[in-house]
């Protein structure tokens, strides 16, 4: 049965091409004019990347004839879906106070084309305007989009199994490997492409493995970058990630709390590939929101140049190399750490040497990124829809490390499951050219013991 969908702004700003997808070929898509009206008028005040996408959408319907937008048939399109702009049913009696001019008309809008026995639904991520939809006997949804899946059904790039009855002897030796038929109970996993597997058999034993081609293979444990070694398998599984060969892993996504060791691993294998002549340079390029609302323009306010400002949202960078520097040897290393050892040993030192680049997001536009270990933080903060641009940077030669934590959010426009480090973790499951690793449990961190208890009892 086909279905009658009325987008919301927020449903219009959700992804480049909802229409189409929302759409898909036998459904009708109707937008409230008043959500156009509204739309335009707020432009002015939206951030680059939501402007953009409200410039792209305006530019969509002008391409269209208006005429059969407004018309009751709609315009249709090529894949059989219909798209409409509604600016009828305003007679529609509304009893529910404390809403919008534009909210109301949307209601209306619904109202009146379910009382033509469509079936009718509102497409919304504000959950108060879902509600008083249904308050009027209005179906409501969120964006249903499999590149935006609820928390707890977003890919994990690693799965855990237990009690298995089989000897890891062989498996373990470098070039070991299982059938994944020869697991039980193996039909009720999915198996995806370049997913790690935590394997545990009864005798207690625990082994490390990546699914590929219906087999698992072993990763060797014993991995090290910059004297730094993981501290459980799913580390493991992440340095093994980082350490791959670009031309084999040129992406790597890792999503988990604070703590669990995403920045600080990935900084380490960073500066080992500087190190070793496989990177030229380390590239780290963060969302600058700090606080709910704050705007990536917003950088320009602190006093400085460019690296002055940048170093007052890189402050987790820092603390992290001064870990790194601690443990480090250098007594005993050849390469860039000759010259640390006469005072190279703060974050200044490594962007005076050109060793770290330290990019605002919106100061990315235009640049490409050669032969670096290129570090996107706090992509949790990032609209979806701005993530081709950030990753079509990435030149010949370069690893792109995708991080954040989509449980902390610092924009009013985006959710835990509607940013865009979810995007292109689901957008890039299974993909032969990337790895991921999450570290969604408070049991996964890894700073402290402290901050393990306080993640614990901080719920």
């Amino acid at each position: 049965m086909s279905k009658t969908y009325v987008l919301t702004k927020s449903a219009l700003l959700s992804s480049p091409d909802v229409l189409k997808r929302i759409g898909n070929g036998e459904n009708k898509v109707v937008v409230p004019k008043a959500v156009l009206d509204e739309l335009y008028v707020l432009r002015g005040n939206m951030e680059p990347t939501t402007r953009f996408m409200a410039d792209t959408l305006f530019e969509f319907f002008d391409s269209l004839d208006t005429r059969e937008l407004i018309s009751e048939k709609g315009h249709k399109m090529e894949d059989g879906s219909t798209i409409m702009v509604a600016d009828n049913h305003v007679k529609r009696e509304v009893k529910i106070e404390g809403i919008t001019s534009c909210q109301k008309r949307i209601l209306q809008v619904a109202d009146g084309l379910k009382a033509n026995a469509e079936n009718v639904i509102i497409i919304s991520n504000n959950p108060i305007f879902r509600m008083n939809a249904k308050i009027m006997n209005i179906k409501a949804e969120e964006i249903k989009d499999k590149f935006f899946p609820k928390f707890e059904f977003q890919y994990q790039g690693c799965v855990n199994i237990s009690d298995l009855i089989m000897d890891f002897t062989e498996f373990k030796k470098e070039e070991g490997c299982i059938n994944v038929s020869d697991i039980c109970g193996h039909e009720e996993i999915e198996w995806t492409h370049n997913m790690y597997v935590i394997m545990r058999n009864i005798k207690g034993q625990q082994v490390l493995g990546v699914h590929k081609d219906g087999k698992i293979h072993s990763v060797y444990p014993n991995l090290k970058a910059w004297e730094t070694t993981p501290k459980n398998l799913k580390q493991a599984a992440y340095m093994d990630a980082l350490l791959d060969p670009v031309h084999e892993t040129p992406i790597v996504i890792t999503k988990g709390l604070a703590g669990t060791g995403k920045t600080l691993l990935a900084l380490a294998a960073a500066l080992q590939g500087v190190e070793s002549g496989e990177y030229k340079q380390i590239v780290i390029c963060r969302s600058v929101a700090g606080k709910v609302g704050q705007k990536d323009e917003e950088v320009g306010f602190y006093k400085g140049d460019k690296d002055e400002k940048m170093l007052n949202y890189v402050k987790g960078i820092r603390d992290n190399l001064e870990v790194l520097l601690e443990n480090k040897d250098f007594r005993a290393t050849d390469g860039i750490h000759k010259d640390m050892t006469n005072g190279f040993f703060e974050l200044e030192d490594f962007i005076d040497a050109n060793i770290i680049d330290i990019q605002p997001i919106v100061d990315i536009r235009g640049r490409s990124f050669r032969k670096c270990f290129y570090i996107i933080d706090e992509v949790q903060n990032l609209h979806p829809a701005f993530m081709k641009s950030i990753l079509s940077r990435t030149g010949e030669g370069t690893k792109v490390v995708i991080l954040g934590d989509p449980t902390q959010i610092d924009r009013e426009t985006l959710t835990q499951r509607y940013n865009g480090l979810v995007y292109s973790s689901e957008l890039l499951k299974g993909n032969d050219k990337c790895k991921q690793i999450t570290f969604p449990e408070k049991k996964d961190i890894v700073r402290s013991e402290t901050a393990g208890i306080i993640a614990e009892i901080f719920m």
